[in-house]
């Protein structure tokens, strides 16, 4: 199987509270080619912005400005939406049902970022058909 080179045809939903981290994960993902959604600052703005089509992958901060994220993350796992949280905290922070979900520390490594985005797009990609 040839490996991705970018990720044309993915929609990246970015939901982060902080404006620079945000800008800075919309710049990686437009970079990749990826049509990048929001980002949104709460789970009320992201469940909008993805109310009538879900993301392909979805990048989501675990603790929006003392929100947390995990009922869009329910949402998005119920439309089987592939997502990445990312955190500062400890992963005892992470209720026991998202443990296993795709997780990355803040501050966030772009190659990391880059690894999982390939890694769970090739699973897009396959799950669609693309």
């Amino acid at each position: 199987m040839r490996e991705r080179e970018d990720l044309t045809g993915c929609r990246i939903l970015i939901v982060e509270d902080r404006y620079l981290i945000a800008t800075e994960l919309a710049e990686e993902v437009a970079r990749l080619g990826a049509e990048v959604i929001g980002p949104a600052r709460d789970v009320a703005a992201a469940l909008a912005l993805v109310a009538d089509q879900p993301p392909s992958l979805a990048l989501l901060d675990v603790n929006l400005d003392g929100e947390l994220v995990f009922p869009l993350a329910e949402n998005l796992a119920a439309r089987h939406a592939r997502f990445i949280f990312l955190t500062g905290y400890d992963d005892d922070v992470l209720p026991a049902a998202w443990r296993d979900a795709p997780r990355l520390q803040k501050p966030i490594d772009p190659k990391a970022l880059r690894r999982e985005f390939f890694r769970l797009a090739d699973g897009w990609a396959q799950d669609s058909h693309m």
